[in-house]
């Protein structure tokens, strides 16, 4: 039997009437404060799990990770805001974060965890290229999973590097192929779904 976690975000997100927001609504604001940008359901963390284990980049509080430690995924968040710079970091509330967060100026972060550890990110910063740089090396040290939190090319998160070289613009083959997408519960004006993509074979 499938274990069911402690997911207050959701609990609390269920309860609101969501007609009565705007985008951007100070509700949202502080549950994101608080939680995390997406809202993690039962059934995408369960098909998280199933590629345990995991490295997350861009942690924020460590929400996601939290939920996924739940269910006995062995997992590493980073951030550059770590646990003990949480009373600075703008996604925590009351400077606590919900599991440990790495520093993620670590320079050994890849080296020891590219055989064993799928990569995660959950809504990375819009045009930024913090999400391009992160899966760029990932796929250089050989990195075979990403699980990808957010909304598709031309949302709200990433920017187009990213998306570029995730669909393998220019490469044929692409070296990703999507495995996996499953929508999720959403805010006024997003559209957040689950991406999974795994490595194709290198012939």
């Amino acid at each position: 039997m499938t274990k069911q976690i402690q997911n207050p975000y959701l609990d609390e997100f269920l309860k609101l009437d969501l007609s009565r927001l705007r985008p951007l609504s100070d509700t949202e604001q502080e549950m994101k404060k608080r939680y995390a940008c997406a809202v993690p359901t039962q059934k995408a963390l369960e098909a998280i799990a199933e590629y345990n284990p995991i490295i997350e980049r861009g942690a924020g509080g460590g929400y996601w990770a939290w939920c996924l430690e739940q269910l006995g995924v062995t997992s590493k968040a980073y951030d550059i805001f770590s646990s003990a710079h949480a009373l600075i970091n703008p996604y925590c509330e009351m400077a606590r974060t919900w599991t440990h967060i790495f520093d993620s100026h670590d320079p050994q972060i890849f080296i020891w965890a590219w055989e064993q550890f799928s990569l995660m990110l959950c809504c990375p910063l819009t045009r930024n290229n913090m999400a391009y740089t992160i899966l760029e090396s990932y796929l250089q040290i050989g990195g075979k999973q990403l699980i990808y939190i957010g909304e598709p090319e031309g949302g709200h998160d990433a920017d187009e590097y990213f998306f570029r070289l995730l669909y393998g613009y220019g490469k044929h083959p692409p070296e990703m192929e999507l495995v996996t997408k499953m929508p999720l519960p959403c805010w006024p004006g997003s559209n957040d779904s689950l991406f999974i993509y795994q490595r194709l074979p290198n012939d």
